[in-house]
């Protein structure tokens, strides 16, 4: 199919399937009339249904987009229709300002034009496991979070900001609302892509290219590994050079137990903390490039010499505990690798792939160790 390339907004629109590039463009026509800055070196890049973002020599860190609050879309209080593969809002929408309502109702069209619910339901891991209750078992031991969901609301969690309320204030505990971004929801990820920003009450991302595909990558958030972009996102990345721990709960040979949490929020570094029971920690991401000695062994050896254990004893318990870290989690992702491959939804594929995928990570930490 030709594609139609466009340039009247002000920003390139390559695009092959019927309607989007004329609705792109009407959504930056909007954006633009109520301030949002595009930077003209932007290209919306569709092909096939997957829309991105791509640049023409895009300068490293200058910023693309920047999105006035105003133009950002709230959709907690939506009702959507889940009853079938078209995706149509049943209530809420008065809610809305003018201007939200018009973007949300374009970005909608977009949505369909490209087949964004029905690739969710034939794709995502959270269908996948609607109706396979061992998948969800094997990856919920990984992820205690995760759980089967195949509702509207749950693909347009793979495509908002958690923005903070207005109303929140400094100090107090914050509030959030799930926005649809315009335009900067196409964005594709990679973990050394550019993160979001919002500043002076804009939302926007700065160009970032990792590779040689011309695309202009954003992170979607901090410390997401392989499974976790599955389960989130819907797709396997080849390019996260760390795991973060699935919970496990550790006895240290007798001298108290090593607890591993289950952090959703990893914005911080890892908590560790030590009681009378043992070593605790947040959670716990353990990187390719710098093996189990700094993020694992010496925190846990750091703990058994203050209880007094000799210097040996602590260090070949600390050594046993690494080594049952990395081969618990290499087992959990094993287990979801067996139960996605006797499956044949697509969704299942993708745990599969990222099972794959994150047990060479796990066996290259473990080879650093």
């Amino acid at each position: 199919m030709e594609s139609q390339v466009r340039t009247r907004s002000g920003i390139t629109v390559d695009a092959v399937t019927p309607g989007v590039a004329d609705t792109v463009e009407r959504i930056v026509e909007l954006l633009q009339g109520a301030g949002a800055y595009l930077d003209p070196r932007l290209i919306v890049l569709e092909r096939e249904g997957h829309v991105t973002l791509a640049t023409l020599d895009g300068p490293e860190g200058v910023p693309f987009i920047a999105l006035p609050r105003e133009t950002l879309i709230p959709i907690d209080s939506l009702v959507w229709d889940d009853s079938s593969s078209h995706i149509a809002i049943l209530d809420g929408a008065a809610s809305l300002t003018g201007l939200q309502r018009d973007l949300l109702e374009l970005h909608v069209h977009l949505w369909n034009a490209t087949g964004k619910r029905a690739e969710f339901l034939d794709t995502h891991p959270k269908a996948a496991v609607v109706d396979d209750p061992g998948l969800l078992d094997a990856v919920r031991a990984v992820r205690p979070s995760f759980a089967a969901d195949s509702s509207t609301s749950a693909l347009l969690r793979t495509r908002t900001f958690a923005l903070r309320h207005p109303e929140s204030t400094a100090g107090a505990t914050s509030t959030t609302m799930s926005v649809v971004m315009p335009i900067l929801e196409l964005a594709d990820h990679h973990p050394a892509g550019a993160p979001y920003q919002f500043t002076e009450d804009k939302l926007g991302a700065d160009f970032r290219v990792v590779d040689d595909s011309g695309v202009s990558f954003v992170r979607y958030g901090p410390m997401r590994d392989v499974i976790d972009t599955a389960c989130q996102y819907g797709f396997s990345s080849g390019d996260v050079n760390y795991f973060v721990s699935a919970p496990l709960l550790l006895d240290l040979d007798g001298y108290g137990t090593l607890n591993i949490g289950r952090a959703l929020n990893r914005r911080k570094p890892p908590a560790w903390s030590a009681g009378d029971s043992g070593l605790a920690v947040s959670y716990l991401p353990l990187h390719m490039d710098v093996g189990l000695y700094d993020s694992l062994f010496s925190p846990v050896r750091t703990f058994l010499d203050g209880q007094g254990v000799n210097r040996a004893t602590s260090r070949a318990v600390a050594m046993r505990a690494c080594a049952t870290v990395v081969q618990s989690n290499a087992e959990l992702v094993e287990k979801i690798y067996e139960s996605a491959s006797a499956s044949a939804h697509g969704g299942a594929g993708v745990l599969a792939e990222a099972a794959v995928e994150q047990w060479r990570v796990i066996r290259t930490v473990e080879a650093l160790a």
